[in-house]
């Protein structure tokens, strides 16, 4: 479940209905998967971290929710609920966040903005910590994948997570997608389950 080194652009700026999934065995790894994104092995200050991951491996994180979700719409999100826990349960986020994807994938590669496929916490019911996941594309060509989240912060500390853009998401105990898994599952899980809490260390997205 270990080692790997990222890259930081900045750091700090100021300012449900519960699922227990089955557990499932992963022993090969799609050919076609795409490396995707990783968290900064340093995270914020405070109590709570909101990051937001870009697609060229940078990191920008916040003190708050709204901050975070405002960054990786581009601008385009500026009022989402400042509580995970509400943003997770919003149907009118989750149309806008979903909209964006739409229109970007209808765009030309140059005018292309990163789409949000994925949200993680570090607590149950989408509270405490979050992280952003940004593709270039909706979940429609191939698979995206974190390979290992070992040695930062955010290995073994997922305890919830949603996921937009047509993405299913599936979560390894063990990095490369290996070792028990939470199986596919598309949209809010308020709690990963007792088998894999605080257990992820990759984790992969797919159509």
């Amino acid at each position: 479940m270990k080692t790997t080194g990222f890259r930081t652009r900045s750091m700090l700026r100021s300012s449900a209905t519960a699922v227990t999934l089955g557990i499932v065995a992963i022993t090969a790894i799609p050919a076609n998967a795409q490396t995707a994104p990783t968290p900064s092995r340093t995270p914020a200050a405070g109590p709570d971290r909101h990051c937001v991951v870009h697609p060229d491996n940078a990191q920008t994180c916040y003190s708050s929710f709204r901050r975070a979700m405002a960054d990786a719409t581009g601008g385009q999100i500026t009022n989402a609920p400042d509580s995970g826990r509400a943003a997770a349960t919003d149907a009118a986020l989750d149309a806008r966040i979903n909209d964006l994807a739409k229109h970007a994938s209808k765009a030309g590669t140059a005018a292309r903005r990163p789409v949000v496929v994925g949200i993680e916490w570090s607590n149950r019911d989408a509270r405490g910590s979050s992280w952003i996941i940004e593709f270039f594309d909706r979940c429609r060509r191939g698979y995206y994948f974190v390979r290992n989240l070992g040695g930062n912060w955010w290995n073994d500390r997922i305890s919830s997570y949603k996921s937009y853009a047509g993405c299913r998401v599936n979560h390894y105990e063990n990095q490369n997608a290996r070792g028990s898994s939470t199986g596919w599952h598309y949209g809010y899980v308020s709690y990963i389950g007792n088998a894999m809490n605080d257990q992820t260390s990759s984790v992969m997205w797919s159509s």
